[in-house]
């Protein structure tokens, strides 16, 4: 069972997943290579790697880091507006295929039924990316508030 959550706290609450010691490693290297390129000074750096040793989850390293706007989006909500629309179109060219054949061997060519779920299955679609977009809004607005 604690795989399981584990599993799905990755994919949906990245935030939340425990940093484990190559996470913290991963900061320092950024860390690091922003001293290097001149966006940190090294007290900056300093205070930095200090903090990283105390930091508990990925969410918390990752406003360490100097120029990365919070936290990535989950995976599945990157990949939910992809999925969706390859369902779409496959569900679309389906139905358009039954509507064809109803309509040559029965002779009806009623197309209200496939409007109503071309449209329903659209509607969800776009559901889908402008949820992803109001996640990607929120986080970059929560990445620029933290200090």
């Amino acid at each position: 069972m604690s795989k399981a959550n584990s599993v799905v706290e990755r994919l949906f609450w990245r935030e939340r997943t425990v940093a484990s010691e190559l996470d913290r490693k991963l900061a320092a290297t950024w860390v690091d290579h922003a001293v290097s390129s001149g966006e940190l000074t090294e007290e900056q750096a300093s205070q930095r790697r200090a903090r990283l040793a105390d930091a508990t989850t990925r969410a918390e390293l990752q406003r360490l880091l100097p120029g990365m706007p919070g936290e990535l989006q989950p995976v599945a909500l990157l990949a939910a507006p992809r999925v969706g629309v390859g369902l779409w179109l496959v569900l679309s060219f389906v139905d358009i295929v039954i509507w064809l054949l109803i309509g040559l061997f029965g002779q009806t060519w009623d197309g209200t039924w496939l409007l109503w779920q071309l449209a329903g299955c659209g509607v969800i679609v776009a559901g889908l990316w402008c949820t992803r977009a109001w996640d990607r809004r929120m986080r970059l607005s929560v990445a620029d508030s933290d200090p």
